[in-house]
């Protein structure tokens, strides 16, 4: 996989930072490229063969499904992997029409991101295991978008409690560099660049109250 193009579009840059670390670290050779806005994503597309777009749903003030079905009729080797919090299957189905190769949720593990460019890169249709789950019907909560796993709602929950991570860090003996992971993973999943998005959120999902 070492010399891909992979552009991510998304106007979270703390998203964009976290995907291009979890990409550099399974794929150091891999050329990668950002765009916060449309504009940004159509000038990269126009002057770099990129053969991976990760791209989300909502771009700025964009509907990416306004204007994708353009892109993957332009440029026919793109490989599309759509990141995005939307789980519902009207979103995903109409998506897959269009042509994209992939669909991951924000709430997926770090190496679902690496599982889903070997699936794209090697012809194959990759979608989210918590897509399938859900097909097959063994989703816990169908209205819960967001899963967490019990150390991430510990976690939450001490940084809920005004816990720095050095603190956390002694509470659950785990290293400071772990616990920043864990926290990076907490505002991927729930889509939010600062603490107060990420309680916000989290209230919304039922996580807290």
């Amino acid at each position: 996989m070492s010399g891909q193009r992979i552009l991510i579009a998304d106007d979270h840059q703390l998203i964009i930072e976290g995907i291009i670390e979890i990409i550099k670290i399974a794929m150091p050779d891999a050329q990668i490229f950002s765009a916060e806005n449309f504009y940004d994503l159509q000038q990269i597309l126009t002057e770099n063969k990129i053969d991976i777009l990760f791209q989300d749903i909502r771009l700025g003030k964009d509907d990416a499904r306004e204007f994708l079905n353009g892109i993957i009729k332009s440029h026919p080797d793109l490989k599309v992997i759509i990141i995005s919090s939307l789980g519902d299957n009207a979103s995903i189905d109409s998506l897959f029409k269009m042509g994209i190769s992939g669909y991951l949720l924000k709430s997926d593990e770090k190496a679902e991101i690496v599982n889903a460019i070997d699936t794209v890169m090697h012809g194959g249709i990759y979608k989210s295991p918590e897509i399938i789950a859900a097909k097959k019907g063994n989703r816990i909560d169908p209205e819960q978008k967001v899963f967490l796993t019990p150390r991430e709602i510990e976690i939450l929950q001490l940084i809920m409690r005004e816990k720095t991570t050095k603190e956390i860090s002694e509470l659950i003996n785990l290293s400071e560099k772990t616990i920043e992971s864990h926290r990076m993973n907490l505002f991927l999943k729930f889509d939010v660049k600062n603490v107060a998005g990420l309680v916000r959120n989290a209230i919304l999902e039922g996580y807290l109250s």
